[in-house]
């Protein structure tokens, strides 16, 4: 189906039947967000619940054979109904939300580092998020997310106490603090990392050096060789982030001009470029600094294909944290696990 979609990007419609049939829920999430950067328009017939749970709800129709025509979502709360009608594959979720009424919503599958870093602290009830649901979203989207919340509570019929971790991205100062203010309206806690993404925390030189001897440690015991890694760490790492420069001078570029002219419709675009374009120079200079920025998946991925190409090894996200002692630990990773931990204790008095 993709490579279909692929040669026939150019069409001005694509109508795709029930994908859902042969797709697994994370494939489904995947096919979406490919769906969403074509440029034709796209009318998906579903019955799942994954794909609804991330389509805006502006998008939504509904179709009924004793209706003669299609009718929109008007109000969030129908999300329920239509989870009722369909039969849910979050039920088990859902199931896990009834019993612990907290909910910490995630971007993608971040969960699964944080559980690696929790374990390291001995924060096993975090690791095991036994004293609450995970529920992975997609993308920063405050409204959607309330809505998603209330559609949740009216499922299970009780309110729920929830918790927010999401990515940087691409936003400034400005906007992060606009979005932590919406957002802490509704939930527990909210935390927006300093970082570009959750695996900028992994991109730490002496770490990543570690892991990398031990994995040539290994495969010499394996192949019998005598493999050295010698190279200047900072040096790799240094010339990887260069690859990143421009792309990350667009994407800032892409969000900052809409949300200033937001703020101030008589700005020029030239303007907050030149601004931008001036404060980001001063601070790539700075190599820790673009550890912060780049895509940190990305740039782990890079990394991996140099040590393939040059060492016949790859390193994995549960290599780096293995070799991080929790006393090493970034602090505001300490700091967020420390948070998680405290709303898995109030979920637990909130049940009570």
């Amino acid at each position: 189906m993709l490579t279909y979609i692929i040669k026939n990007k150019h069409s001005t419609l694509f109508i795709i039947d029930e994908p859902d049939i042969y797709l697994h829920s994370d494939l489904q999430r995947q096919l979406l967000g490919i769906l969403k950067n074509l440029g034709p328009d796209i009318i998906i017939a579903i019955h799942s619940t994954e794909l609804i749970s991330e389509t805006e709800i502006n998008d939504i129709l509904i179709i009924n054979k004793h209706n003669q025509s299609a009718r929109r979502i008007k109000n969030p709360l129908e999300l329920q109904k239509i989870f009722d009608v369909l039969g849910s594959n979050l039920n088990p979720i859902l199931t896990q939300i009834a019993k612990t009424r907290g909910v910490l919503f995630v971007e993608g599958k971040d969960f699964l580092l944080f559980s690696r870093f929790a374990r390291k602290l001995k924060l096993e009830h975090v690791a095991n998020r036994s004293d609450f649901a995970v529920i992975p979203v997609e993308g920063f989207n405050p409204f959607r997310l309330k809505v998603f919340k209330e559609g949740i509570e009216r499922t299970i019929g009780t309110s729920i106490l929830s918790a927010v971790i999401f990515d940087r991205d691409y936003r400034s100062d400005e906007e992060i603090d606009e979005e932590e203010i919406e957002l802490k309206k509704d939930n527990y806690f909210v935390h927006i990392h300093s970082n570009k993404e959750l695996e900028n925390f992994l991109i730490i030189p002496i770490h990543l050096r570690q892991t990398i001897n031990k994995r040539i440690e290994e495969l010499n015991l394996k192949t019998g060789k005598e493999v050295a890694f010698d190279e200047d760490m900072n040096q790799i790492l240094e010339n990887i982030t260069e690859d990143f420069k421009i792309k990350i001078q667009s994407q800032l570029q892409a969000k900052r001009i809409p949300y200033e002219k937001k703020l101030n419709k008589h700005l020029d675009d030239s303007t907050i470029f030149a601004k931008l374009l001036k404060d980001f120079e001063e601070k790539w200079k700075e190599v820790n600094h673009r550890f912060k920025i780049i895509p940190g998946k990305e740039f782990l991925s890079c990394l991996n294909e140099y040590l393939q190409k040059n060492y016949s090894i790859t390193i994995s996200q549960t290599n780096i944290i293995n070799n991080i002692s929790p006393s090493e630990f970034p602090k505001e990773m300490k700091e967020l696990l420390i948070k998680i931990d405290n709303f898995r204790k109030a979920s637990v008095i909130n049940n009570q």
